[in-house]
């Protein structure tokens, strides 16, 4: 099973986090992506950068993420190619991420 985790803190939230996680999870199930669960997150500490969202295990993390990114995303979960244009999260911050989730922290 691969994991999509949306921010749901107050920052992200206040950029929309909810309705963005509530669109994924509907473009994902359109897809007929049954290895991808779309869940909420408390926090990944990049509060500037939201909303962001982190594909787990396969460790990508999208930033400043808008509902016009989501089909990208999606096509991405589906094979297609990495979304480079959000991928701006510093790699010292995901690692600390990474390991976190790496230890069940989900």
């Amino acid at each position: 099973m691969r994991i999509c985790l949306v921010c749901q803190n107050i920052d992200c939230k206040s950029r929309g986090s909810e309705q963005l996680m509530q669109e994924f999870q509907k473009r994902v199930a359109a897809r007929g992506l049954t290895d991808v669960e779309v869940k909420p997150y408390m926090c990944f500490g990049a509060c500037q950068e939201g909303p962001n969202i982190v594909l787990y295990p396969e460790k990508n993390w999208y930033a400043k993420v808008k509902v016009e990114d989501l089909d990208e995303i999606t096509d991405h979960l589906a094979g297609g190619p990495h979304v480079q244009r959000l991928d701006t999260i510093d790699s010292s911050l995901k690692e600390l991420i990474y390991q976190l989730l790496d230890t069940g922290i989900l």
